[in-house]
């Protein structure tokens, strides 16, 4: 197996060239330099690299699994944790050009560091490389001289935030540069938009759907032989549409079909609502009424409820539902509470739900808009319009508390796919429930006291609720106090959300819309998860609505089950 050399630091490199190492986090270094001949390898690099070529080189350098010759004036784009170069036969080669080398240690606390991704020509293949002008090269040398001139014992405070900006505006210049390449090569663009749009309707008029749902980004990217980034760039820049966005689109034309043949009634989803973080649940009836569909970041809304209510009507519903929506929709079927059969289920990807007060938490105020919540994969940064300006967060810190404990990305139930899903879950789902559990008694009740005294009975909650799903509901009753009114005190607060929890006990797939729904911000799911935790503890696990089939541990009773005195002995309460 061939040796690849792993250079992670810029010194490291730099020894491997023969040159000298004046700044630890980034190097400059012109081809007529080079002290002598270096030989050839495979390397593993820990930092970004850009190569200029000024001269048609012979030398083949390889990229990924693609072997490139240099045209001349040719820039290549490398990022950290990618190999390059010849393969290690003995040969050797001489510098040429010009070679930029900076560890991304050097960008943080930059504003460069924050916007990194947004350079995606670093995940370029190598046969999708840039070509300057005789111009754009001089450009580009002039910003390489500038970074090469702060290494020059200039080290103080204010030296790497220098080096950052120098590199941010070369980096600038080469979207600028791209962007021409892009207009001057149309011809191409239109073959591959062509090829696209052939691609899609090849694989939409097949049985690929239903066995392997939409199509992605890179499945199409590979198909057409282009990188994931460089083609998603491209359909980008010739639609305006994001290569995500363009399959949504087109999936979309699947939905006005369907409608329009009579397949499906009508479609449940999502459109805007009086802001761009708040799109409401919505029917859409005519092919026309399609336009006001969405689907970002913040449709959060779980629509399996409203198949109750869509499963009376005539006809087909099309719902859209995201992989934890799916348990909830399961659940109801085996509740008989949905009809399956006046279900047409489109599973769309989902990469983590948005929650508006997250990002007001931040200390964010006077938000206009937010962009980076479309439905590509790629932003992982949003950029909040502001009264005072733009500012930035990073999606998984604006992501609800529940998309941190995600049950997974499969839809459990299904007739088509839409879009990509990505793993969420970076925390335990029940570590909220354990910090409770050790509180004292006191504690507890203190802690609960304070907020379920919050509570408005506005019935949110209740509203949104998969597991709330009687078609009476006993808090509806007027035989009860309670019914359609705010707390009357103390007592009744408390045990109107413990009946609550109880009802939906073994039921509750957890899919956290009683917290998101509710205006006083009070952690309803925690109740809930509680009940799910002790279940896990005594019965074994169980997830509601993984299937339509087994019955749940309050509704499956064994001579194996544990006695609620020895519940109770365990610390069961």
């Amino acid at each position: 197996m061939e040796k690849i050399m792993q250079l992670k630091t810029i010194k490291e490199y730099n020894d491997y060239m023969g040159v000298e190492t004046r700044h630890p986090l980034v190097s400059v270094i012109e081809g007529s330099r080079m002290p002598h001949p270096v030989p050839h390898a495979r390397k593993h690099v820990g930092m970004y690299v850009v190569f200029l070529k000024e001269l048609r080189c012979t030398d083949d350098l390889t990229y990924g699994r693609r072997s490139y010759d240099f045209q001349e004036n040719t820039l290549v784009f490398i990022a950290p944790g990618q190999v390059f170069g010849h393969e290690a036969d003995g040969t050797t080669f001489t510098g040429s050009g010009w070679c930029l080398l900076f560890h991304p240690d050097l960008l943080r606390g930059t504003p460069l560091g924050r916007h990194m991704q947004d350079y995606t020509f670093f995940s370029y293949a190598a046969n999708e490389a840039l070509h300057l002008s005789k111009q754009e090269q001089q450009t580009v040398i002039d910003c390489l001289t500038k970074i090469d001139e702060e290494t020059y014992d200039k080290a103080d405070r204010h030296s790497n935030l220098i080096i950052a900006s120098a590199i941010e505006l070369l980096l600038n210049y080469c979207i600028r540069f791209y962007d021409r390449q892009f207009i001057t090569r149309t011809k191409e663009n239109k073959d591959t938009l062509g090829s696209f749009e052939a691609l899609l309707n090849d694989y939409f008029t097949s049985d690929k759907p239903s066995k392997f749902g939409t199509p992605t980004v890179a499945y199409c990217a590979d198909q057409l032989h282009l990188s994931a980034n460089y083609f998603g760039d491209l359909i980008k820049k010739e639609t305006g549409l994001s290569a995500q966005e363009y399959i949504l689109a087109k999936t979309m034309d699947t939905a006005k079909e369907l409608l329009a043949d009579g397949t499906v009634a009508r479609v449940l989803g999502w459109k805007a609502g009086d802001m761009p973080w708040n799109p409401e649940p919505a029917y859409f009836e005519t092919e026309e009424s399609l336009k006001e569909f969405v689907y970002d970041g913040f449709c959060g809304a779980n629509l399996s409820k409203y198949m109750i209510e869509a499963s009376k009507l005539d006809g087909k519903t099309l719902v859209c539902l995201k992989p934890c929506d799916t348990y909830s929709f399961n659940q109801l079927i085996k509740e008989h509470r949905v009809d399956r059969e006046k279900a047409y289920i489109i599973g769309v990807g989902c990469r983590g739900k948005l929650d508006i007060e997250k990002i007001r938490e931040t200390g964010i105020k006077g938000i206009t808009d937010i962009k980076g919540a479309q439905i590509e994969n790629e932003a992982d940064t949003l950029t909040v319009e502001t009264l005072y300006g733009e500012k930035t967060v990073e999606y998984k810190d604006a992501m609800l508390s529940r998309c941190h404990v995600c049950k997974g990305k499969e839809h459990k139930i299904y007739d088509e796919l839409i879009g990509e899903s990505r793993e969420t879950k970076d925390a335990d789902r029940f570590a909220e429930v354990e910090m409770i559990e050790a509180m004292s008694p006191e504690e507890r009740f203190a802690f609960f006291q304070k907020e379920l005294s919050k509570c408005i009975r506005c019935n949110a909650c209740r509203n949104v609720c998969p597991a709330c799903s009687c078609r009476k509901c006993v808090f509806d009753s007027t035989k009860f106090d309670s019914a359609q009114k705010a707390n009357s005190d103390s007592f009744e607060e408390k045990m109107f959300h413990i009946i609550r929890a109880f009802h939906v006990a073994g039921r509750c797939t957890d899919c956290g819309e009683c917290s998101r729904v509710c205006p006083q911000g009070i952690p309803l799911h925690l109740l809930n998860r509680k009940f799910i935790k002790d279940i896990d503890t005594f019965y074994g696990e169980y997830q509601a609505g993984a299937d339509t089939d087994s019955r749940g541990p309050l509704t499956d009773f064994t001579f194996d089950d544990v006695e609620p005195g020895i519940v109770q002995t365990r610390g069961g309460h």
